[in-house]
């Protein structure tokens, strides 16, 4: 997560939509620098920024850099798929998962399938080579 810096002059993102001054203790002004209207855009669309403010209230600074990364990723798949969002990346990565298993099964057994013809070729061969 990039932290922003920023100086007096420069509102972040979450300040600037809501046309206010942006003080120098702003929660969201690390996570949101002017440069990531986007993000913030997103993140206020689909979680609000009084929820961002309360789900990230108690965290460290660390905890809330994982948490603001997070909802920007969520924030903005949901924008980009509305019905789906994150289950159904989850849900393509898991069949993705499941067919490269397979694969990778299928090779096993053309390699077992390789290694027997190549010991009955040559028998003698094999062995010393597994010494």
């Amino acid at each position: 997560m990039m932290v922003g810096s920023r100086n007096a002059s420069q509102a972040c993102a979450s300040c600037k939509y809501q046309r206010k001054k942006c003080d120098p203790h702003c929660p969201l002004a690390p996570f949101f620098p002017q440069h990531r209207r986007k993000d913030f855009m997103n993140v206020h669309k689909v979680f609000g920024v009084r929820n961002v403010l309360k789900l990230t209230k108690n965290l460290g600074f660390k905890e809330k850099s994982e948490a603001m990364k997070t909802m920007i990723y969520q924030a903005d798949v949901r924008v980009k798929d509305p019905v789906g969002g994150c289950c159904r990346v989850i849900s393509e990565l898991q069949n993705r998962i499941k067919h490269l298993e397979a694969e990778y099964r299928l090779l096993l057994e053309q390699l077992a399938v390789c290694r027997v013809q190549k010991q009955a070729k040559a028998p003698h061969l094999y062995k010393q080579q597994q010494l």
